[in-house]
């Protein structure tokens, strides 16, 4: 009867180490995807100041521009008039 009882008592603690162990395997494939997950938004955040940096690269650049592209314009129009003159009619 004792031995029963300890064989009964013996499959349920097997069977708890079994539980533990699946939920085991679960907390650490739930570390890993957090773990993951924070190195991807630590390179998305890099990439964010970086991408930052050369829109203000960029929009310098544009600022430098910007004042020579009215004249040219200016220019192009100037001339596509003197050669549309210079077409027969």
């Amino acid at each position: 009867e004792v031995r029963a009882k300890l064989e009964a008592d013996t499959k349920i603690v097997v069977a708890k180490r079994e539980e533990v162990g699946k939920a085991q395997a679960l907390v650490d494939a739930a570390k890993k995807a957090q773990i993951d997950g924070q190195k991807t938004i630590e390179t998305s955040e890099k990439e964010i100041v970086e991408k930052g940096k050369s829109l203000v690269e960029i929009k310098g650049e544009l600022a430098k521009i910007e004042p020579q592209l009215q004249p040219q314009r200016d220019k192009v129009k100037q001339l596509m008039v003197q050669y549309l003159a210079m077409l027969p009619k």
